[in-house]
């Protein structure tokens, strides 16, 4: 039949499925790091502009004189 040393050269595919199951781990595990990270930049981002509002508002209430802030 063969050789006992061609029978060495390649993967077998027992070992081609082991290696595709790492990669696919890997990839899986990077993109849910990147979904993560994605939404800690939305999160990030809503907070940054829900405080420059609040910022703006309250610069607003500063310019105007004691008696025009409150209640009536």
């Amino acid at each position: 039949m063969f050789a006992p040393h061609l029978r060495s050269l390649g993967f077998t595919i027992v070992e081609a499925l082991i290696v595709i199951a790492i990669g696919v781990a890997m990839f899986g595990a990077l993109l849910v790091t990147f979904e993560h990270a994605y939404e800690l930049l939305s999160h990030s981002k809503a907070r940054v502009t829900a405080l420059s509002i609040a910022t703006d508002r309250m610069e607003y209430f500063r310019s105007l004189p004691y008696d025009d802030v409150g209640t009536i």
